[in-house]
């Protein structure tokens, strides 16, 4: 009997010390992170703070402890959530400009679309174009989904749209690393970095992944109609034009090159719910394939995998342009629609 009773004190205290601890972990983060007067300055914030808190942990009554760690951390999550994009910030290179969006009636132009040439993922040429659009003209909506360093349940998602006149631009949701930062998965929680909307050319976007960075890259076209495409490129682009007008925070959970899209796309993706996989998006195309929005693929009738196999990129293609376009559907077994 005495031993449960002592099972069931720490499964109370249990719910309490995960609260606690991830509560004093985020602070630490945070004060770690974007606090001022350097690294002894940061350091001494750090210190300070966890002793108070710590303190109040250990030594405080059990009725106050929990009252009294959240006084302690409500003038750090205030302080953090006052915190702004600083709009003079300089970003390296490939996310230095953001595209200026125009929407005019039926027609949308992005200045501003990258058209990087590389010779390797370091050594490129820095190219950008402006491109008018015509959203009568949309017809295809492709997803792609890139995995590095042999990790299968994170991955980079991006959006392809293809317009009856042969052209694709590729929307890819990116971190933006300023001058002299290295870009981090636990700096990505504390507005460590910008946001970054990038609209690309598919020898931009994907070459880049695909044959300089030695990632495994999937391509599936959607089953999306014409209506969904514009429907789904118009929301992204007014997405786009107000991150433009207003800067943001990337953020490795909640704002990232995932979870960006889908409230834009939730018009196109009926009956859609909330899924693990939204967080865990290298799984992201599997979860596509169990809802029936990827073409080609039958989920009553095929394997995924094998419909994963099929839509792979080759590296090494050395066209440029709409010929590459060209070059990765027939990799995936399309007809060229590039032309």
């Amino acid at each position: 009997m005495r031993l449960l009773k002592r099972l069931a004190g720490w499964g109370m205290r249990l719910p309490f010390t995960v609260v606690a601890l991830v509560l004093w972990l985020w602070c630490i983060g945070a004060l770690a992170y974007c606090g001022g007067g350097g690294t002894w300055g940061r350091s001494a914030a750090v210190l300070l703070f966890s002793g108070v808190y710590l303190g109040i942990w250990i030594f405080a009554p059990r009725y106050r402890k929990f009252p009294g760690l959240l006084l302690t951390a409500m003038p750090v999550m205030l302080w953090f959530a006052a915190i702004r994009p600083d709009p003079d910030t300089v970003y390296q290179t490939p996310w230095a400009r953001q595209c200026r969006v125009t929407i005019e009636g039926n027609r949308v132009t992005l200045d501003g679309i990258r058209d990087f040439h590389y010779r390797s993922e370091q050594d490129y040429d820095v190219r950008y174009r402006t491109e008018t659009y015509d959203l009568d003209q949309a017809e295809s909506l492709y997803l792609a989904v890139s995995h590095w360093d042999g990790l299968q349940a994170i991955a980079h998602t991006m959006l392809s749209f293809g317009f009856t006149d042969g052209r694709h631009v590729v929307l890819s949701v990116e971190t933006r690393v300023p001058e002299g930062r290295e870009q981090g998965t636990i700096a990505g929680l504390f507005k460590q970095y910008g946001l970054g909307m990038i609209f690309g050319t598919e020898s931009d976007l994907l070459k880049l992944r695909a044959t300089h960075r030695g990632e495994t890259l999937y391509l599936y076209p959607t089953t999306a109609s014409p209506e969904m495409v514009r429907t789904a490129f118009l929301n992204l682009v007014r997405r786009a034009r107000k991150l433009e007008r207003q800067p943001e925070f990337y953020n490795t959970l909640t704002s990232n090159c995932t979870t960006v899209l889908i409230p834009p796309l939730r018009p196109i993706l009926l009956g859609f719910r909330v899924d693990y996989r939204a967080i865990f998006n290298g799984l992201i195309d599997g979860l596509a394939f169990e809802k029936g929005y990827l073409a080609g693929g039958d989920a009553d009738k095929e394997n995924f995998d094998n419909v994963k196999n099929r839509h792979r990129i080759r590296a090494g293609h050395p066209e440029e342009g709409a010929a590459y376009s060209a070059a990765i559907r027939r990799d995936i077994g399309e007809a060229n629609t590039a032309d």
